[in-house]
C-alpha cells in the first residue's frame, strides 16, 4: 500500500540562516492568525513556553 501526501505549501516562508548545519531547518508547523479546519485560531507566541521548556522537537513527516 502506497501513502501520498501532498501540502500545500503556497503559504510558506522559507528564512535561511548561514548558523545552522548543512541539511537542517526549523520553523513552526503552522499558520497564525487563520483558522484551521476544525475551527481553532494559533496566535503568535503560543509555542515560546513549551520550547523554553522542552527546547527542540523533532518533526515527522
Amino acid at each position: 500500500m502506497d501513502i501520498t501526501k501532498q501540502l500545500d505549501l503556497s503559504d510558506v516562508e522559507l528564512k535561511f540562516d548561514d548558523q545552522s548545519a548543512a541539511g537542517t531547518f526549523s520553523g513552526y508547523a503552522t499558520k497564525f492568525n487563520s483558522v484551521d479546519l476544525v475551527g481553532d485560531t494559533i496566535l503568535p507566541g503560543a509555542f515560546t513556553k513549551v520550547l523554553q521548556n522542552v527546547g527542540t522537537l523533532p518533526i515527522f513527516f
